[in-house]
């Protein structure tokens, strides 16, 4: 059987659609809101960085992910490991399906701040967040 063209090109747009990032650089979640609705059709994930987290913190996860968006908290924890390893708890039971850590940070942080995003999500029921490392 032959798939028709518009159900092979709805196909690969939504394959292209979950790869791509809407960066949410913004400083406010209004603003952070009419981009993403605005701009759903095209964007499967959106990025929330440290600047819009430190405007509406949680709120911003909730409600972007709300919009049918996956979340990249894109904070680049970076500390001591007992310290990443507890914001990366709470941050773990947020929602988002991806977390930066800072590399420079070392291995032992890096290690902390994944078992934290595990047990985060754990307790909150979720998948825990995919956690990259940056530098």
């Amino acid at each position: 059987m032959v798939e028709s063209t518009s159900v092979v090109t709805a196909s690969k747009s939504a394959d292209v659609r979950d790869r791509l990032a809407l960066a949410l650089d913004v400083d406010d979640l209004v603003t952070g809101l009419r981009l993403a609705k605005e701009l759903s059709p095209w964007f499967g994930v959106a990025k929330i960085g440290l600047e819009l987290f430190s405007a509406s913190g949680p709120d911003a996860v909730a409600s972007i992910a709300a919009c049918g968006y996956r979340v990249f908290l894109d904070v680049k924890l970076h500390d001591i490991p007992t310290t990443v390893g507890k914001a990366a708890r709470v941050l773990g039971a947020l929602g988002a399906s991806y977390l930066t850590l800072h590399a420079s940070g070392g291995v032992t942080m890096l290690h902390a701040g994944v078992e934290g995003l595990a047990e985060g999500a754990e307790g909150a029921g979720l998948e825990p967040p995919t956690a990259l490392a940056v530098t």
